[in-house]
């Protein structure tokens, strides 16, 4: 129990004792507090008899029911989940020989709202008629960012190259390999953007955690960024600002210079 005399560290304002066996306060307020935390503590008890009361009782009329209707008083709800399966690799590569008996999906897509309309796989297609017009053998390996960018389309693969491919000089509908850049590293994402002069910048990514900056056409490298780790992703914004994401989990914000300065 608590002593009625009133903490002289209290009133210093230095008492750190939590709880402390003195007062904190004037002896009034003190009683009035202490009649307040009696009656909330009564209240509290006949509250929580009346509820303990109240439940014995609605479990004895449960018991004691004798009525099929009884049963209503629970309910279960069951939600239903759709079957989480994976797609089967053996269908993918086409060499999946069990048929409907086989355990996993068979299917490029699972869920309600959409569906698959093609698979491009390197082929140029006619937008408006939707028939395959060329085919390009861009790459010797994975092919990780495809862009269209000024007047060209431009690829990178983790076979250390891009390429830039575009219309003849004469014209017509078919797309030729124009040059290729190559380095020393995995190329990862490609981006791009006007400087202040409108001249179009692209950006490609390499696995050794740096983005090069290249003007087009001649592909003269006007600077480099580096990161902590790989960057997975590049995107042009407005007014000469663009965005990198890094596999370290950064996103970077970048703005062009009025003026770039080549290297």
């Amino acid at each position: 129990m608590k002593s009625r005399k009133v903490c002289i560290y209290w009133k210093q304002g230095r008492c750190n004792r939590n709880p402390c066996r003195f007062v904190h306060g004037d002896l009034a307020t003190a009683d009035l507090q202490e009649d307040r935390a009696v009656k909330r503590s009564k209240s509290t008890q006949v509250t929580s008899a009346a509820v303990s009361q109240k439940s014995r009782n609605n479990c004895q009329k449960i018991e004691s029911a004798q009525k099929p209707e009884a049963s209503l008083l629970v309910t279960t709800t069951t939600v239903e989940r759709s079957e989480d399966k994976a797609c089967c690799q053996e269908w993918m590569s086409g060499s999946c020989g069990r048929g409907d008996s086989c355990q996993f999906l068979h299917s490029w897509s699972r869920g309600d709202g959409f569906s698959l309309l093609a698979r491009l796989e390197g082929h140029e297609w006619d937008l408006n008629t939707g028939e395959c017009i060329q085919t390009l053998k861009a790459h010797d390996d994975d092919v990780t960012s495809v862009i269209c960018w000024d007047q060209y389309l431009v690829s990178c693969s983790l076979d250390k190259k891009v390429k830039f491919w575009g219309r003849t000089e004469e014209g017509g509908d078919e797309i030729i390999l124009l040059y290729t850049h190559e380095e020393e590293h995995a190329a990862l994402a490609l981006g791009g953007v006007n400087d202040s002069d409108g001249k179009p910048i692209l950006f490609c990514s390499w696995n050794d955690n740096s983005v090069g900056l290249y003007e087009l056409p001649s592909l003269k490298e006007r600077g480099r960024i580096y990161a902590e780790k790989e960057v997975r992703a590049i995107r042009a914004g407005q007014e000469g600002l663009f965005f990198t994401g890094d596999a370290s989990g950064v996103v970077s914000v970048w703005k062009l210079a009025e003026k770039l300065v080549a290297s």
